[in-house]
């Protein structure tokens, strides 16, 4: 497997507000249980 490419937030211009709410509900989730989670090209792997 191809390890992620993890783009830090200085580092782009994507806010958490342009980011669909139910997809941040996933990745807050997810996070929460222990899981790595990421939002890949609007959705979430």
């Amino acid at each position: 497997m191809v390890a992620p490419t993890v783009i830090s937030r200085a580092d782009h211009a994507i806010s958490r507000q342009r980011i669909d709410p139910d997809a941040l509900k996933v990745l807050y989730r997810l996070r929460k249980f222990n899981h790595t989670a990421y939002l890949v090209g609007g959705g979430v792997r």
